[in-house]
């Protein structure tokens, strides 16, 4: 037989945790009678729990809404704004907005100190590891006598790579199997690019692979652009996680259906 408890102390447990209970005596029968509630703090909000689960609530996190316990885990994850400016300072970037991070994901506006006329996007988890933060200065860092196959002005393997005739139909495949349209915000013709997945420095196994490529305009795509995925995320170690992200976040603003990367790459 489930346990019943007393309904005026079940009230007081409530009152406790800043809460109204609206379930009458004669509607609570046991532990696993449903319960309607509102939070003082969430007042827009009715909520519907057994007891024998609210107290579960009580005795782990220490909370009966289920909207303040989700911001008290949110909060004791979120970085000081100390914390948070040191990892920029690191980077030779200077915080635009601080006020704007919301959680470790959010995108944080900076201007890096050898690019003053750029705003750029990063997320404070993403900038904890980087290298690099700033897509142009990561730019330069593989540029000319920087670049990892420089020799005296001879053109990169890389550079020889995107001028073969097997990346040009590479990147022509991408385009046919995306219909000449930017997968992320659907613009349709126009300057578009075959993004690589997984960047093409690093991942030379797969250059080539169509797999591996998707189709994206250029305010979608180049580092120049503010809020493009390479202005956010770099040019390095990128994946497909980082493109979905971008892809989610950019889709949901433009009121777009969200997509799967997976469903467009492996038609």
């Amino acid at each position: 037989m489930t346990r019943k408890n007393n309904i005026h102390n079940i009230r007081e447990q409530f009152v406790k945790f800043n809460c109204v209970l609206h379930t009458e005596e004669e509607d609570y029968k046991n532990n696993k009678s449903k319960l309607s509630f509102t939070c003082n703090k969430h007042k827009e909000e009715i909520q519907t729990r057994a007891w024998i689960n609210i107290k579960t609530s009580i005795n782990t996190v220490n909370n009966i809404c289920s909207f303040c316990a989700k911001e008290d885990k949110f909060n004791k994850q979120k970085a000081s704004i100390k914390d948070i400016e040191t990892v920029f300072h690191k980077h030779n970037a200077i915080l635009i907005d601080v006020t704007s991070y919301r959680n470790a994901k959010a995108k944080l506006p900076f201007r890096c100190n050898k690019h003053m006329d750029t705003i750029q996007y990063i997320s404070y988890d993403a900038a904890k590891y980087y290298n690099n933060i700033c897509s142009q200065c990561q730019t330069d860092s593989i540029s000319g006598e920087n670049a990892v196959f420089w020799n005296g002005g001879v053109s990169s393997k890389n550079k020889v790579q995107r001028n073969s005739t097997e990346y040009k139909k590479w990147r022509l495949d991408i385009f046919e199997r995306d219909e000449y349209k930017c997968q992320c915000c659907n613009k349709l013709g126009g300057k578009l690019n075959s993004h690589h997945i997984n960047n093409f420095s690093s991942n030379e196994s797969v250059r080539f692979d169509t797999e591996n490529g998707i189709t994206l305009c250029e305010n979608c795509h180049m580092p120049n652009k503010t809020g493009s995925f390479h202005n956010i995320y770099g040019s390095y170690n990128n994946n497909i996680f980082q493109l979905q992200e971008y892809f989610d976040d950019i889709r949901y603003h433009l009121k777009l259906p969200l997509v799967k990367i997976e469903d467009i790459i492996y038609q």
